[in-house]
């Protein structure tokens, strides 16, 4: 391999900015993901056969269809998780520990560790190489735009 200049520092670096932008993207992914995918899938909270006993009638518009919510940029985030997670066993254990990371936030530190298998230090690293493989594949696919996004440019 031909050495273009680069030395080991100027690898697994993400800056400030494209850090913020991630952070972003995948707190509206965990909200999304806790509150509409893992959940409810954007149905109702009680069902037509609690409210028929609840309020003794159901009114007619409860019965209308009503398309699922969607939130793209969110859906976006979790079609790249699963991808990350069937790459390889590496990329298994980032998204785990993505999952776990950034789903159960409210967990300390030490929890989120114990729930991976692993020690506070290496569940940071897992975090951050999530990240850096998110980063690469957003300018791999996006190129200069992501940069734009993220205030690079």
């Amino acid at each position: 391999m031909v050495n273009k200049g680069y030395t080991a520092e100027d690898f697994g670096r993400i800056t400030p900015e494209i850090s913020r932008y991630l952070n972003k993207r995948l707190d509206e992914w965990a909200d999304w993901f806790i509150r509409d995918y893992a959940r409810s899938l954007g149905f109702p909270k009680q069902n037509t056969i609690h409210k028929m006993m609840v309020l003794g009638n159901v009114p007619k518009e409860d019965f209308t269809i009503k398309p699922l919510p969607t939130n793209e940029p969110a859906e976006e985030i979790e079609k790249l998780i699963r991808i990350m997670a069937f790459q390889n066993n590496q990329t298994f254990k980032y998204a785990n520990a993505l999952r776990e990371y950034y789903i159960y936030s409210q967990r300390s530190k030490r929890r989120t560790a114990r729930a991976l298998g692993v020690s506070e230090a290496i569940t940071h690293a897992y975090v951050e190489n999530a990240h850096l493989w998110l980063s690469g594949w957003f300018t791999a696919s996006y190129g200069s735009r992501f940069l734009k996004w993220a205030g690079r440019q």
